[in-house]
């Protein structure tokens, strides 16, 4: 998020002040981290929602029948 034209919100999931993730109609997800958005995932896969357990663990569907998981790995 340059500063140019913002895009969209389509969802936005948060976990406090410094914790908030956002799906952006660019098909992009980026986080607020408390003073700037930054670029958290680039959109290729058709992101269609985001969800949240924590800050530390989100999940997307995507249009083609896949998802997006980001978060702890299972041991």
């Amino acid at each position: 998020m340059d500063g140019g034209v913002a895009p969209d919100l389509l969802g936005v999931v948060a976990f406090g002040q410094g914790a908030v993730f956002a799906h952006l109609d660019t098909d992009d997800l980026v986080r607020f981290d408390g003073v700037a958005w930054q670029d958290f995932r680039f959109g290729t896969q058709g992101f269609t929602t985001l969800e949240g357990l924590s800050s530390d663990e989100l999940w997307s569907a995507t249009q083609d029948g896949t998802g997006f998981y980001w978060g702890p790995r299972a041991l």
